[in-house]
């Protein structure tokens, strides 16, 4: 498996949160609604028997034994033993039995074909790696991949069916420590597979050029970024960068580091207790007041409010 550099690197940051983890037991005619939260990644591992993944907008595609399957943030689907479903209970509203804080057993149906899955949700602690997987296409499936009886993906989902399969000791905490190891390792097979992305970090990351422009505005979003240093830094001239970088990007420079500056900023705003000016300097505003201003200016609301509208949500 080859990896562009810049874009491994992002994803040794790889650091997830799991917020939902569940291990379904499904029989007969069943369908189950996923819940959606826009910070969330779903992933769905099918260890038995077969089902269909359902969303507006795209074909449905079924999953067999084995079969794992990455919903992009904040998509709406259902999982179904039929591919005609319209309508299915949310799975997070039905009766479960937890065990844990975030792992919960779920059975539906008591007849019929026999299908086990473990689905769950995962937010990215990183604001840079939380912008690669936006890149992702909607749903990316294993079974779309070439995958052979060797790769890592196939052998952990073994591992995963066996611990599905028995009512072990620490069978959930293993069960999480698979799955969240079987996701990077999808996105990892996908970024390696493809020739070719749609304009985003991912595609400004393979690119050579901008890629070391990209990697140095995530490195250092504190530096005062001018076009004629980034076009310096990525060998080009001044008019080429620009047009390179919006057609790769998708976005100018300038409007792509003002809005990388305020992802760090959410991000500490969330994560400490820093001043609200501290949180500006950190990503180049000299004063409060210039960085309030941008901050709401691009995401809509105050710092203050972002912070505390985001720890309100968070308990």
């Amino acid at each position: 498996m080859h990896v562009k550099p810049e874009v491994a690197h992002f994803l040794r940051q790889l650091r997830m949160s799991g917020v939902f983890y569940c291990n379904t037991t499904a029989r007969g005619d069943w369908g189950l609604q996923m819940p959606v939260d826009p910070q969330c990644l779903s992933f769905h591992v099918v260890t038995e028997g077969s089902c269909w993944l359902i969303s507006d907008g795209m074909p449905k595609l079924q999953l067999q034994e084995g079969d794992v399957a990455l919903v992009q943030l904040g998509r709406e689907h259902m999982l179904a033993a039929n591919p005609d479903r319209t309508v299915a209970p949310r799975v997070d509203q039905l009766p479960q039995r937890y065990l844990s804080e975030n792992y919960s057993i779920v059975n539906v149906g008591c007849d019929g074909l026999f299908t086990r899955l473990l689905c769950g949700m995962l937010s990215f602690d990183a604001p840079d790696v939380h912008n690669i997987v936006q890149s992702l296409p909607p749903v990316v499936s294993a079974s779309g991949m070439n995958l052979n009886n060797d790769s890592s993906v196939v052998k952990l989902v073994g591992l995963l069916a066996d611990e599905l399969s028995e009512d072990r000791l620490g069978g959930e905490a293993v069960a999480v420590r698979l799955a969240d190891i079987i996701v990077v390792q999808i996105i990892r097979e996908w970024l390696s597979e493809e020739s070719s992305f749609e304009p985003g970090l991912i595609a400004g990351l393979a690119d050579p050029a901008i890629g070391r422009v990209l990697h140095a505005i995530h490195d250092e979003p504190e530096k005062p970024w001018a076009i004629a240093d980034m076009a310096r830094l990525s060998a080009m001239s001044r008019t080429s960068f620009i047009e390179r970088f919006r057609e790769v990007v998708g976005v100018a420079p300038a409007a792509y580091v003002t809005n990388w500056r305020m992802e760090v900023a959410k991000t500490r705003l969330i994560e400490t207790n820093e001043p609200i000016a501290v949180v500006g300097s950190s990503v180049s505003y000299s004063s409060e007041s210039a960085f309030s201003k941008a901050f709401a200016r691009t995401v809509g609301i105050s710092p203050s409010a972002y912070r505390q509208t985001a720890r309100e949500q968070s308990r």
